[in-house]
């Protein structure tokens, strides 16, 4: 029978989307949560970390265990070479323009607080009260001016490399270029039109390293500002870690232009990563399979 437990709730001023990447998005997690090497909200998911607390290293494992996306997840949380297994789930709900929280940790007595006082429930609880209402609601409230996100995909480097150099694979999932070519100082143009504006993408490359990182200056004509993305592979066992960073969106001055507020960056990446670059990665396994 689960006993001790903490429940924390809280209102956030940010929509539901934008909360559910901060609690499930690994480059986000990162800034105001737990040290996480990766993580996907997909049922079944593992994953195991290091967090350093003084002279001491508790090794983390989770493993996904509920998922409605943009709603709910829970998680198994355990320590290895420690006793327990404990149950992490966060509740998501519209609370007018911003969105109400509920965290719910149980099964803390089994970690034995008793006999290891870094594990006693009331740590873990004061825990919880900073993580909710300190560290994540300051992470918020900085609103996402840069995007930064992660995700591991089940193929080679030089694979997901050539996906977001090539230019023909490039068309496929992410954007109507005419021509790119990973070469500093190479520069590309092209349109998007979307809610009936034609959009003048400008970009220019301004650092490479083949098969592990390429940045570019992406603009738009037409107005102000300039942004830099950026795009780092690192191999991950049999498959690929892959970091984006869009950083100066703030320059668009989208509290005037609505198109290019930083949270439509924010939707945008999730869904050519966390989707269209996943699918269309999957799609190229299958067929050489």
């Amino acid at each position: 029978m689960e006993k001790a437990q903490v429940i924390v709730e809280r209102t956030y001023d940010a929509s539901p989307a934008r909360v559910w990447r901060a609690i499930t998005d690994p480059a986000q997690m990162k800034q105001w949560y737990l040290p996480v090497t990766d993580f996907r909200p997909e049922m079944g998911f593992e994953t195991r970390f290091d967090q350093k607390v003084e002279n001491k290293v508790f090794p983390h494992v989770w493993k996904v265990t509920d998922v409605v996306p943009g709603e709910r997840i829970s998680y198994e949380w355990h320590l290895t070479g420690f006793p327990g297994s404990s149950r992490v789930t966060f509740e998501l709900t519209p609370d007018g323009e911003g969105t109400r929280v509920r965290v719910s940790h149980v099964g803390l007595e089994t970690f034995r607080g008793d006999i290891h006082p870094d594990l006693h429930p009331k740590k873990i609880e004061d825990g919880w009260n900073y993580f909710m209402n300190e560290s994540l609601t300051d992470f918020l409230e900085k609103g996402p001016v840069q995007v930064i996100m992660e995700r591991t995909y089940n193929a080679s480097p030089e694979t997901v490399w050539r996906a977001i150099t090539n230019a023909e694979q490039m068309k496929q999932w992410y954007m109507p270029l005419s021509d790119f070519r990973p070469v500093v100082g190479f520069e590309t143009e092209f349109d998007i039109t979307a809610k009936g504006y034609d959009w003048r993408h400008i970009w220019k490359i301004t650092e490479v390293i083949p098969n592990k990182k390429i940045s570019y200056e992406w603009r738009y004509g037409g107005f102000p500002g300039n942004s830099l993305v950026t795009f780092e592979l690192e191999p991950q066992g049999k498959g690929t870690r892959l970091t984006l960073r869009h950083v100066g969106i703030e320059t668009f001055e989208g509290y005037k232009n609505p198109g290019l507020r930083p949270e439509n960056f924010e939707k945008g990446w999730g869904n050519l990563l966390g989707t269209m670059l996943t699918e269309f990665l999957e799609k190229k396994h299958a067929a050489v399979g």
